[in-house]
């Protein structure tokens, strides 16, 4: 498997892609399917296809596109890409570390935040609603979930954030569970998450995989963008998993801001994050066999097209029955 953040210097834009093959998280094992469930509705998955120098395809005919669960191929009926849809997005802000991300010294950390935030309210999708949660030991809920993006002031969130007195400590896991489980709970349409930090974490509970299967079911797209500058700690080959597990397994993608030769500036992660959300294709399909209501299923999204691509989908999907989609 190939990842396109360890290609070059400048990842975003000259990584080769994978040779059809689906990004999955390493480590994280989808449970076992259960028995048969006749009543499971036809299934639908989000998958993005990115090209040589990052350039999305979306071109695809249904008879192209191949969908596993386990070791059964899934009938396609069709898929739709460029769908407009009601879109959710969530901020989640790191405000610990070391001076870089004391209220002594915010300057570099506020080009991030501004860049980050006026890119969410660039978004093309005029059906958006968004919060802005920032994180130390605890989470603090910065902007509640709002329709109108355009209404949060950049200024305001950077002074919400100066207000509080950061700690040393960080627990990056419980921030992510918490707005997993609370912010995006009920919520239609696609839903985002996207990250600033180092993800280093002083309590491990829960696990990185508990975070997947928590994404999975609430059907969240995680994105990460990793400044591994505000650790004195390092980018181990332990938090480089962590850091590319929950991406990986739902679908999303992974950004490393800087610390290596392989980092890449905000504003190119940024960009290619917008083609990515801007770009993803809908599948729709038929289980071979259907799972029982509730299990989370093991799932691979290839193309049969002689094309070389990089493909985004998560590594398993939460099932459910025909009423529970309704």
């Amino acid at each position: 498997m190939r990842h396109f953040w360890i290609c070059s210097a400048l990842v975003l834009l000259s990584c080769p892609s994978a040779y059809t093959q689906q990004r999955s998280a390493s480590s994280f094992v989808a449970p076992d399917r259960g028995k048969e469930d006749a009543n499971e509705a036809p299934v639908k998955v989000r998958a993005t296809f990115m090209a040589a120098e990052r350039t999305p395809v979306t071109d695809w005919r249904a008879n192209e596109i191949i969908v596993r669960e386990s070791e059964s191929q899934a009938r396609v009926e069709s898929i739709a890409c460029g769908v407009d849809e009601l879109l959710t997005i969530g901020i989640l802000l790191q405000i610990n570390g070391r001076d870089s991300m004391t209220r002594n010294d915010l300057k570099w950390n506020k080009e991030h935040y501004t860049g980050l935030l006026t890119f969410v309210r660039s978004l093309p999708s005029p059906h958006r609603a968004m919060f802005v949660s920032a994180f130390d030991e605890t989470t603090h809920k910065i902007v509640p979930m709002t329709t109108d993006p355009n209404s949060i002031s950049v200024d305001d969130v950077i002074g919400k954030i100066e207000a509080i007195r950061p700690t040393h400590y960080v627990n990056s896991n419980d921030a992510m569970q918490r707005v997993l489980t609370s912010e995006f709970a009920g919520r239609p349409g696609r839903k985002i998450l996207i990250a600033l930090g180092d993800f280093l974490t002083t309590d491990s509970t829960p696990s990185v995989d508990e975070l997947a299967r928590i994404a999975i079911q609430s059907g969240v797209e995680v994105f990460q963008l990793m400044d591994s500058n505000i650790t004195e700690y390092g980018f181990s080959k332990l938090l480089e998993s962590n850091f590319r597990l929950l991406p990986a397994a739902t679908g999303g993608a992974a950004y490393e801001l800087s610390g290596s030769s392989f980092s890449t500036p905000l504003p190119l992660a940024l960009e290619d994050l917008k083609k990515l959300l801007s770009s993803s294709c809908v599948i729709t399909y038929q289980p071979k066999e259907h799972a029982t209501s509730g299990l989370t299923v093991p799932l691979q999204v290839r193309v049969t097209r002689n094309v070389e691509v990089e493909i985004y989908s998560p590594a398993s999907r939460l099932a459910t029955t025909l009423r529970e989609n309704k």
